[in-house]
């Protein structure tokens, strides 16, 4: 059986989407705890469609859209910093009335096979022998 679930690599034409799927998860999550205007004003300032757009544009950034069922529900955006040697995760969002299926594992998933996969030469990353995963691993693993 097929799931519902389709995650693509996001586009600058994407902006709209994410942007409505980071603002209802972002009152939902932060909220009860944030005054709403302070979250609209950083909201605003930070992730207006022209911001989104720039930050797809740059060429160690990855942004990937999950969709349920044609729906757009998810939001992951990923960064690789090659100076670092790091690959990080930067924002998984997925929309409330979807959380529960799955969907933010999916996401996870993505950004773990995108960390070890070699990016193209476009990319600013070094080659798979620096992985970031396994370079954390040997750092945080005790004898």
């Amino acid at each position: 059986m097929s799931t519902p679930l389709h995650i693509r690599q996001a586009e600058a034409a994407d902006a709209t989407a994410m942007r409505t799927i980071l603002w209802k998860t972002w009152v939902v999550t932060y909220g009860p705890f944030i005054p709403k205007e302070d979250l609209r004003s950083y909201f605003e300032e930070h992730y207006c469609e022209a911001a989104i757009e720039r930050l797809l544009a740059q060429p160690n950034v990855e942004g990937h859209i999950a969709a349920w069922e044609s729906k757009e529900v998810g939001v992951m955006i990923t960064r690789w910093d090659a100076s670092e040697g790091r690959f990080y995760l930067s924002s998984l969002y997925v929309l409330p009335e979807f959380q529960g299926r799955g969907i933010g594992k999916a996401l996870f998933a993505r950004a773990t096979d995108r960390a070890r996969a070699p990016w193209s030469a476009s990319r600013s990353r070094p080659p798979p022998s620096a992985s970031p995963i396994s370079a954390r691993r040997k750092a945080t693993t005790t004898p």
